[in-house]
Parts: C-alpha cells; sequence; structure tokens
C-alpha cells in the first residue's frame, strides 16, 4: 500500500511523515463478511473467558463460601455455640 508518487497531496507530505502518506494510500474497500466474521470470533472468546471466568474463579468462590456455611452449621448443631467471624476471639452461647 505504497502511496501514489502522482497524487496532487504527495508533494505537500513528509517522507518521513507515516499518517500523511497514510492518509493519500489507497485502502481496498472491506470484505461484504467482515462484521460477520468479527462476531463470530469475538463471540468465541467472550464465551471462552466468560467460562474461564466462572470456572476459575467464581465456583470456587462460591464453593467455599457454601462449605463455611455448612461447617459453621454443623458445629453449631453440635456444640450450641455460634461464633463470629468479626470477633472470632470471643463466642456466643445460645
Amino acid at each position: 500500500m505504497n502511496p501514489d508518487p502522482n497524487h496532487e497531496d504527495f508533494d505537500d507530505i513528509e517522507h518521513d511523515d507515516f499518517f500523511g502518506r497514510l492518509a493519500v494510500a489507497d485502502v481496498p474497500p472491506a470484505p461484504t463478511q467482515i462484521d460477520r466474521e468479527v462476531h463470530r470470533r469475538v463471540n468465541a472468546v467472550l464465551l471462552a473467558t466468560h467460562l474461564g471466568d466462572l470456572l476459575l474463579h467464581v465456583m470456587p468462590l462460591a464453593a467455599a463460601t457454601f462449605a463455611r456455611s455448612v461447617v459453621q452449621l454443623m458445629l453449631f448443631s453440635l456444640t450450641g455455640r455460634y461464633e463470629d467471624n468479626a470477633n472470632s476471639s470471643e463466642t456466643q452461647q445460645l
């Protein structure tokens, strides 16, 4: 994609001016199917990243939170004491 040296604006452009050369360069039109291809690629990448985030971050955090609640329920059932995480040094007798 070299700029056309016969173009009328070519003489006004410095040879080291990249954007100036780009302004007079002929660019072919975009393919008609580019939108569909871009959407397919973006959708595939978005799906992969969302599933990866769900499986690697959200599900382990949800499982840990649920397990902590189940352990607290079992401890309360066995001991009759509820341990408050805010004041872990003190336990409350119910």
